[in-house]
């Protein structure tokens, strides 16, 4: 900053503390040692540590509310349900219907947690903690996943198994035939 006029050098309590400050004809103060703003001009505005936080924490729930209202219109809701929980009900219910459908359990405890933390349903506290970690089990029920992974990996099995017995019987024909036992 440029001022036609030199500052004028004086002190000022800061904290308890007495601190050599820089004042200006606009009416600027910096801290004389390390060069920091103290007020900014006049008529103008910096940003400082406190409003950068209140700036920081109004984008938060900015970014909440067009979550939520994100996932309301996802879920085919109305936008006067938004932030009824309906929402989050019902993504729960399609990742659960996707999850019951699917053969590859991959990436859909990440969709809720991700989803769940964008809309503020679900706290870091809540995805962190040890005694409560967020994740299919605990959504759909231990029981009800340990089921549907002994459902899924039967299914594989027999599948596996009549493969294997299809290439073991057209081997048989194939010697058969080789041997002169066929046609």
């Amino acid at each position: 900053m440029t001022d036609k006029q030199s500052p004028t050098l004086t002190t000022m309590t800061i904290n308890g503390e007495e601190v050599p400050v820089l004042v200006y004809s606009t009416g600027l103060i910096k801290h004389a040692e390390t060069g920091h703003f103290i007020k900014p001009p006049d008529g103008t505005s910096i940003t400082t540590t406190e409003r950068a936080r209140e700036l920081a924490a109004r984008r938060k729930e900015l970014s909440r509310e067009r979550a939520i209202a994100g996932m309301t219109e996802g879920a085919g809701l109305p936008l006067n349900k938004a932030g009824s929980g309906e929402e989050w009900q019902a993504v729960i219910r399609h990742v659960t219907e996707t999850l019951m459908k699917s053969d590859n359990l991959r990436g859909q405890g990440e969709v809720l947690s991700k989803l769940g933390r964008a809309t503020g349903y679900l706290s870091e506290e809540d995805l962190l903690h040890e005694d409560k970690p967020f994740s299919i089990m605990e959504t759909l029920g231990r029981e009800a996943v340990r089921a549907w992974v002994a459902e899924r990996v039967a299914a594989r099995r027999k599948a596996m198994d009549d493969e294997l017995d299809a290439e073991v019987s057209e081997v048989r024909v194939s010697k058969s035939v080789y041997d002169g036992e066929g046609d």
